[in-house]
């Protein structure tokens, strides 16, 4: 993200500082990462990634999306929820649904491992929420499984 964005502005999440937020315009929109650095040799890992429509978003310092950018490299705010669902489905398959928001999960391994448990993350959670009939917000969060202890999702601990 750095590599793409620059630097953003930093704040507490499951880790102190361990949140990153960009601004960005065409939709006016914020992405936040929460995730932090293993090793010098490994670098970051982004445990999870929110990005949702922001109006409000500061004018000074918003990023631009290049052409191909999104979620699954298609995915995108403002996007019909009939086109993202599609996209979605024929790549995820069909979704779970609670309270409007559309879920999935798939398996698969992350490393590097966490330097206290030993263990990857091991599940992905994909969300996409609707406005109006649009794609309205984007979140990814990394979760491990198998560990003795239980990362929450990045949702409640973006959110409070």
């Amino acid at each position: 993200m750095e590599r793409a964005f620059g630097d953003g502005k930093f704040s507490v999440g499951g880790h102190s500082n361990s949140v990153e937020e960009w601004y960005v315009g065409k939709p006016n929109s914020t992405i936040a990462t929460d995730g932090f650095s293993y090793t010098q040799f490994e670098g970051q890992l982004i445990e999870g990634l929110i990005w949702s429509v922001d109006p409000k978003s500061h004018k000074r310092g918003r990023r631009k999306l290049g052409k191909g950018k999104g979620w699954l490299g298609k995915i995108t705010l403002g996007m019909s929820r009939a086109e993202a669902l599609k996209i979605a489905s024929q790549i995820l398959g069909k979704p779970k649904v609670e309270d409007g928001v559309y879920e999935w999960s798939q398996t698969g391994w992350s490393y590097p491992y966490d330097l206290n448990s030993q263990n990857p993350f091991d599940r992905w959670d994909a969300y996409l929420s609707f406005e109006a009939s649009k794609v309205s917000e984007i979140e990814v969060d990394a979760i491990k499984t198998t560990s003795r202890r239980q990362y929450p999702q990045f949702r409640k601990d973006f959110r409070g």
